[in-house]
């Protein structure tokens, strides 16, 4: 992971990056969150970035474990949980994982595994099965290559002078198939049966998947009312840990 490019993104992150947790429309995180923690006290928020989520888990697990890559955003998020008693949160280092190695029985992983290079990704996939117990509840949140595929069609038909949030085809030496710029920056998005399989080949098994709705604005688009019934959305996939 790119430390450098996290601790610089830290400090403009409500600006620049996305927020799904506050943006989901029909609270599918809230709620996969809630009945998690209706058999689990402890979770760890793995990629916690600057906290975004870290209020809610207090709220809803009886403990809170949180780590990132990025010192900067240990430190954001140390200032945004000062005064949560039950949050805890350290900087993602190998002695990190090694001492958190099969603690947890729930995991959250947002927007984590969406680095362009699929080793990375493996890397990333092993880390966090690494800190899960057995049978832990693992929940990832991850674009969705058909939600970016459909809001470009949209743009398309009811906004074609408006510059896309996307580029197909990134600036890559080997682009990866379901890579997709967002505002330049080249992103991994999986279609739903890509995702179920990816996930099952780093040991998690599928319980659920389900679409994350945000609304159209969060595209800047208006769409006719007609067309308005799908809503740009993420995936969301509840598995187990073997």
């Amino acid at each position: 992971m790119n430390r450098d490019y996290w601790d610089r993104q830290a400090d403009r992150w409500e600006a620049e990056i996305f927020d799904s947790l506050s943006e989901d429309r029909t609270g599918g995180i809230r709620g996969a969150l809630r009945r998690a923690a209706a058999r689990h006290a402890e979770v760890l928020d793995f990629g916690c970035g600057v906290g975004g989520y870290l209020p809610f888990l207090a709220r809803t697990f009886k403990r809170v474990h949180a780590i990132d890559w990025s010192a900067r955003c240990v430190a954001r998020a140390r200032e945004r949980t000062a005064a949560l008693a039950n949050v805890t949160i350290e900087g993602n280092t190998p002695r990190a994982l090694a001492r958190l190695e099969h603690r947890f029985g729930c995991v959250i992983a947002a927007n984590v595994v969406i680095h362009p290079r699929r080793a990375v990704r493996e890397r990333l996939l092993r880390s966090i099965g690494r800190v899960a117990r057995q049978h832990a509840t693992m929940l990832f949140v991850v674009p969705s290559l058909e939600s970016a595929a459909y809001c470009e069609y949209m743009r398309r038909e009811t906004a074609p002078r408006q510059r896309s949030s996307y580029d197909f085809t990134p600036a890559m030496r080997a682009p990866e198939a379901g890579v997709v710029s967002i505002e330049g920056v080249p992103t991994k998005h999986f279609t739903g049966d890509e995702l179920t399989a990816t996930l099952s080949r780093s040991g998690f098994r599928l319980v659920e998947l389900l679409r994350v709705n945000y609304a159209w604005k969060t595209e800047r688009l208006s769409p006719p009312r007609g067309l308005r019934s799908v809503l740009p959305w993420d995936w969301l996939a509840v598995t187990l840990a073997n």
